[in-house]
């Protein structure tokens, strides 16, 4: 991934940990976006934090209202998706992804699946098409901040990684497919290290030593 720096970005920041100061998926994302604000100032970052407001599960009463056209909703109808409607907007409003991710049980953890799930809808963020299905955002990218207790890059491990690829997946549905995953892991201690340098790589910052 090579983000240019010539206009003003808009960031979408989440986080999905159900730890606080403990969270090194926090701690990572906290460090990109801060990085990142202190080489672009002027740029605007949207905060979610889906662990203190998980995102609620689908229902059949949101299936029921996703299914209806949006002119023959009900009032009761728009409220079951107005939160669905706002994750949708925070998307495409958005220039740029900076999602901190857990990995829990080899997945993504329960609030990011449903958050998937909300966001996902015929008409606004992909479209069915004959012959498949075609994304309705882009030119937009997203950098994922992961932390886990295993190591994923380990050869034991790597085949239970389901994490990554189902991200990529569910970005790459509605359009966003230039993604970096950026990993740590309290296994590997050097994973932190390369981690902090990628995310500086990233945001274009130099450090004092380094420059």
């Amino acid at each position: 991934m090579t983000i240019e720096h010539h206009t003003a970005i808009r960031l979408l920041h989440i986080d999905t940990s159900p730890q606080r100061e403990a969270s090194i998926s926090r701690l990572l994302s906290r460090r990109f976006v801060d990085t990142w604000l202190s080489v672009r100032p002027g740029d605007v970052v949207t905060y979610r934090d889906y662990a203190l407001a998980p995102p609620p599960q689908v229902t059949s009463e949101w299936v029921a209202a996703d299914a209806t056209d949006a002119t023959a909703r009900t009032p009761e109808q728009h409220e079951v998706l107005h939160l669905s409607d706002g994750y949708i907007r925070d998307l495409v409003d958005a220039d740029l992804l900076v999602l901190g991710a857990p990995v829990h049980n080899w997945t993504v953890p329960a609030n990011l699946k449903a958050w998937i799930d909300q966001f996902t809808r015929e008409g606004l963020t992909f479209e069915t098409l004959g012959d498949g299905y075609r994304p309705l955002l882009a030119d937009k990218r997203a950098v994922v901040l992961r932390a886990s207790t295993s190591d994923l890059s380990d050869p034991r491990w790597r085949p239970l990684d389901h994490h990554a690829p189902y991200i990529r997946t569910a970005l790459e549905f509605v359009g966003i497919d230039d993604i970096e995953v950026i990993s740590a892991s309290t296994e590997a201690r050097a994973s932190m290290d390369q981690a902090l340098k990628r995310i500086d790589q990233l945001t274009g910052y130099v450090t004092a030593d380094a420059a």
